[in-house]
């Protein structure tokens, strides 16, 4: 049986392939900057004539004008955008002070806070309305010059081509001993190739440089005008909400130069009433003295009478036996004591039965002293301390990530500083960033070149990968 993937291609035949056109494109890319080069040196010797238009040169120069205002138009509707930000920010945190301290009893509560809404919402739409209709189509604008730059550089490199075509055509037929008719025909055709190559780039952009150079003044104007209108509108309402607001403060300083809102204060009334309240009287009779000392646990002086003394002693008796429930009848005997508090009783038992009291029954609540509380001051009241409203996370807000541009392969340093050679090529300094895209034309393409966006400007082009290192 045959065998059927006998004349199939096997993998590395696929390579071998690859790697054949591989190696042969880039002989052709190293003949063509070769040649270029060369072309290049012999201008600079002045040994080469160059292929000149002054209409192009001086569109070529428009644009580069053009687009250096552009830039700084950007740039400088940008910061306008972020200071009205930052004022905005300002301002709705005025309003959220004012809102927090105003009282709710306070003469216009309700129309503060609706002003105060009014306002917040005039610096949420200014903003809205520049970045959509200013700061958007500016931007359009910008982004569109990189393109025309692009193709600007490929028509100077088509020039090169073209112009080194012509001078191997001429150096042809200029030498007739060394003419080869088929070496001729090579010639001729790579000559027309690139010269139609070349003006068909450079008539296209003979229209559209013009054009596009035109285009700046409806710009102009119209963001201007749209920017102008806007911050017009947003200050003529914004003085309607500042004057309702004025006329609420207008009314709430009236009525507090009237006394409306002042805190209460005692009047002198008041004060003499409490201080005309009679002071407590001592007790005068010696059993309201004996009754009152018992209570307290002090000693009376001893210029008492002997009865006294006798009937105090008593009382001490009855004071000192444990009091009876009320389910309890049962009475007590007080042991013999000794008194010693006269010298007639010196010496001398006491005993007895005395009847069942409750302790204390023998004072009278009037023999006590009657002080009165109710005109006294009420003890003031801890003034409420306001609540501070405490952040829930103080964790810094994030940084924005690094905005690439489309096609972005990678990101490079520049190792040292590049002047540019040719109007492909880029510029930088030492230090830079610049973000390395695929070639736009993989004609253009050659070893030891990258093509890239400086991040400093924006500016596209060819430059040499050893003056840079990868970050």
């Amino acid at each position: 049986m045959p065998n059927q993937y006998a004349h199939a291609p096997s993998v590395k035949s696929f390579k071998m392939a690859e790697g054949g056109k591989r190696q042969s494109f880039l002989s052709k890319n190293f003949t063509k900057q070769a040649s270029r080069a060369k072309e290049r040196m012999l201008r600079t010797l002045g040994k080469a004539d160059e292929t000149k238009d002054k209409n192009f040169d001086n569109y070529v120069q428009n644009f580069n004008r053009q687009q250096a205002a552009a830039s700084k138009l950007q740039k400088e509707i940008t910061r306008y955008i972020q200071c009205v930000k930052a004022m905005s920010a300002a301002s709705k945190s005025l309003y959220g002070f004012l809102r927090e301290v105003y009282e709710e009893d306070w003469e216009g509560y309700n129309e503060l806070n609706d002003a105060a809404e009014n306002g917040e919402f005039l610096w949420d739409d200014y903003q809205n309305r520049l970045s959509e209709q200013v700061y958007n189509p500016v931007a359009t604008y910008t982004n569109s010059f990189s393109d025309v730059k692009g193709r600007i550089s490929k028509r100077g490199r088509k020039l090169v081509d073209y112009d080194s075509a012509r001078h191997n055509l001429e150096a042809m037929q200029n030498n007739p001993k060394k003419k080869d008719e088929g070496k001729s025909q090579k010639v001729q055709e790579a000559f027309y190739d690139a010269k139609r190559m070349y003006e068909d780039l450079h008539n296209e952009l003979l229209e559209e440089l013009p054009s596009l150079y035109d285009s700046r003044i409806p710009l102009y104007a119209n963001t201007f005008q749209i920017t102008f209108s806007a911050e017009s509108t947003f200050h003529g309402e914004l003085s309607k909400v500042k004057n309702q607001l004025n006329d609420i403060m207008d009314k709430l300083a009236q009525a507090a130069a009237n006394g409306t809102y002042n805190v209460g204060r005692p009047s002198s009334q008041d004060s003499d009433s409490y201080n005309s309240q009679p002071s407590p009287q001592l007790p005068s009779t010696p059993e309201q003295r004996s009754s009152l000392a018992k209570v307290y646990n002090v000693a009376l002086p001893n210029d008492e009478s002997t009865s006294q003394q006798e009937q105090r002693a008593a009382s001490n008796q009855v004071l000192s036996a444990p009091s009876a429930t009320p389910e309890d009848d049962t009475e007590y005997t007080t042991p013999p004591q000794t008194v010693q508090n006269g010298d007639e009783f010196k010496g001398r038992d006491r005993s007895g039965t005395y009847e069942t009291v409750e302790i204390g029954a023998q004072l009278q609540s009037d023999d006590l002293y009657s002080v009165p509380t109710s005109n006294l001051p009420a003890k003031p009241a801890a003034a409420e301390q306001p609540a501070v409203a405490v952040p829930l996370s103080t964790t810094a807000p994030s940084q924005p990530e690094e905005q690439l541009p489309p096609g972005t392969l990678y990101k490079v340093q520049a190792t040292h500083k590049y002047d540019c050679m040719d109007t492909d090529e880029l510029s930088f300094d030492k230090g830079e960033i610049i973000y390395v895209i695929p070639f736009e034309d993989l004609d253009d393409q050659e070893d030891g070149w990258l093509y890239g966006i400086c991040a400093s400007n924006s500016a596209k082009g060819m430059f040499p990968e050893n003056f840079t290192r990868k970050v």
